[in-house]
């Protein structure tokens, strides 16, 4: 009888080490300190992940075109005509009231102009390059000029780009506006050949005043201005 109440609590014992063996496994183990942290920063990044993967998507707004500073669409553009430079003159005040090649009279008090191939009715801007003074000519007549010299301008004109004592100044053209139907000109012709003064002697006026207006390049109605002007002129 006591062998066998031995053997029954052997037994018990050898039972209750299996089953705390068994539970001590199958338990997991505390966390260290590194471990929570580990874990607390990945349920960080799952929530602002889930945060992001929640967000409204935003539309992509493209940034605006820059134009380069000092190019607009009128500076791409080519000019009316060719520019110039060269001499100015003005007009000698007997001319006053005279005929131009458009069939108006001279008025030294009007913006006016002549050149040889700008055509009548034109806007120029003349710039003084001593001293940058500027007008702006309304071009009513033709004129060839000699030498280096480009245009002749009115009194008033004269007076505004600062000529003073002086009868030319160099000058730059530039055509601001061509009248309705003129045809922009890719380039500056050449002038015919003038008459020389040795020669002109032996020519009749007529023939001297069309040599001038062939130089001048006038057609039609200003061809014919031109012609009764100059015979008109004074020897």
């Amino acid at each position: 009888m006591k062998i066998k109440c031995i053997y029954s609590l052997l037994t018990l014992l050898l039972c209750g080490c299996a089953t705390t063996s068994w539970q001590s496994d199958t338990l997991p183990s505390p966390l260290s300190g590194d471990e929570i942290a580990v874990n607390h920063s990945t349920e960080r990044i799952l929530e602002a992940r889930e945060q992001i993967l929640n967000e409204p998507k935003q539309t992509k707004v493209s940034a605006p075109s820059v134009i380069s500073q000092g190019k607009t669409e009128d500076s791409a553009q080519k000019p009316l005509w060719p520019s110039e430079t060269g001499i100015a003159t003005y007009y000698a005040h007997d001319m006053e009231g005279r005929t131009t090649a458009s069939g108006e009279p001279y008025d030294p008090e009007q913006l006016t102009a002549a050149h040889r191939t700008i055509p009548i009715g034109s806007s120029v801007r003349v710039i003084n390059l001593k001293t940058r003074q500027q007008a702006i000519v309304r071009i009513n007549d033709r004129w060839g000029g000699g030498g280096d010299r480009i245009i002749n301008l009115s009194k008033q004109a004269s007076i505004q780009l600062g000529f003073g004592s002086a009868g030319t100044v160099p000058v730059q053209l530039d055509v601001e506006s061509l009248p309705s139907g003129a045809q922009p000109r890719a380039r500056i012709q050449t002038l015919p050949s003038r008459i020389e003064e040795s020669s002109a002697k032996n020519q009749s006026r007529l023939k001297i005043c069309q040599n001038e207006a062939d130089i001048l390049g006038l057609t039609e109605n200003f061809y014919r201005n031109h012609v009764t002007a100059c015979l008109s002129r004074r020897e």
